[in-house]
């Protein structure tokens, strides 16, 4: 079983945006508290969309590609 982590999109980390947009530095996503790890079903990738399919809260959902990152076999390293 594959697992990713997937970051929030800007509506959640409207406060991050607005730092980085003040201070001239983009923050690190990966060290966000809201990062869980989610079970990843499928990718999809097209020509005019890409997304990840993940099981959130029992739940399936589909996510950009853009937010995926970690994806790695469950039980081994990163």
């Amino acid at each position: 079983m594959k697992v990713c982590k997937i970051k929030p999109d800007s509506s959640v980390c409207s406060a991050c945006v607005d730092m980085a947009y003040t201070c001239g530095e983009v923050p690190n996503c990966e060290l966000c508290g809201t990062n869980k790890e989610y079970e990843l079903l499928e990718t999809h990738c097209s020509f005019w969309n890409n997304y990840a399919v993940i099981v959130k809260n029992g739940k399936l959902e589909k996510v950009a590609m853009s937010r995926v990152y970690g994806i790695r076999e469950k039980g081994g390293a990163e």
